[in-house]
C-alpha cells in the first residue's frame, strides 16, 4: 500500500529533490574529471537486492597494488558516482591507483542498514574480481568521504577481523565537527587500532543496525 501523502510529507520530499537537484548541480561537472587516465569504464556490480552503478579508474601509471573501493559520502540521502565522478579521477591519478567508485541505495527510500548491506556485497565483489582489473588479488584499499567513509570503516573492520590484513591501507575523509575546517583526512596504513576505539565504533555500527532492522 503506498505511503498516504501528508502537507508536511510532500514538503520534506520537495526539500529531499531540491537537495539532490542542487548537489547534482554543484558536483556533477564532467569537466572537473581530472586528465590523462588511462581508463574510464562504467559497470555494475551486485548488490544486495540487485545491482549498483559503479565505475572504474585506472591512472596511467597504475602501480601494483590493491584495488581502490570508493563510497560516495552525502548524508545516505544524496550522491552517486557521478557526483564524486571528479574527485575518484583526481584520486585514482594522484595515487597511480586502479579505483572503483560504487553506489549503493540511499534513504529515505531505502532505510538502514541498506547501505551498509550494499557496501558489503560491493565489498564481496570487489575481492573476487580485483585480479580482472590488473590490481592485487586477495587485498582491497576502502575509500569514501563523509557516509561513505563510515561505510568503508565499518566494511573494513569487519573485514580484518574475519581475515587480518585483508584491508592494508586507505582513506577516509570525513566533515570537522566545528566546521571550522572543511574535512579531516585520515590514512590507515595496517595498524593495529586501540581495542577501545575499534570496539565503540563496531559497537555504534551494530547498534544503528539493529535499531534500523527494528524499524523496518
Amino acid at each position: 500500500m503506498p505511503p498516504v501523502l501528508t502537507p508536511k510529507r510532500s514538503m520534506e520530499e520537495a526539500v529531499l529533490a531540491h537537495t539532490r537537484r542542487a548537489v547534482r548541480l554543484m558536483l556533477a561537472v564532467p569537466a572537473a574529471r581530472a586528465p590523462g587516465l588511462l581508463k574510464i569504464e562504467d559497470i555494475e556490480v551486485p548488490g544486495a537486492a540487485g545491482p549498483l552503478r559503479a565505475r572504474y579508474y585506472q591512472a596511467e601509471d597504475a602501480a601494483d597494488g590493491p584495488l581502490m573501493l570508493y563510497f560516495h559520502g552525502g548524508g545516505f540521502v544524496t550522491g552517486d558516482i557521478d557526483t564524486h565522478d571528479s574527485v575518484c579521477s583526481w584520486l585514482a591519478k594522484s595515487s597511480s591507483a586502479r579505483l572503483l567508485s560504487v553506489s549503493y541505495r540511499l534513504a529515505p527510500e531505502t532505510r538502514f542498514p541498506a547501505q551498509l548491506a550494499d557496501a558489503r556485497a560491493a565489498c564481496d565483489w570487489a575481492f573476487a574480481n580485483a585480479a580482472r582489473f590488473g590490481a592485487a588479488p586477495n587485498h582491497v584499499a576502502l575509500c569514501g568521504d563523509s557516509a561513505g567513509a563510515w561505510l568503508a570503516a565499518m566494511c573494513a573492520l569487519e573485514i580484518n577481523h574475519r581475515t587480518p590484513g585483508a584491508v592494508p591501507h586507505g582513506t577516509l575523509s570525513l566533515a570537522a565537527g566545528d566546521g571550522s575546517r572543511p574535512c579531516a583526512h585520515h590514512h590507515h596504513r595496517r595498524r593495529r587500532p586501540a581495542r577501545s576505539g575499534a570496539q565503540r565504533c563496531v559497537d555504534a555500527g551494530e547498534s544503528a543496525e539493529r535499531e534500523g532492522r527494528a524499524r523496518g
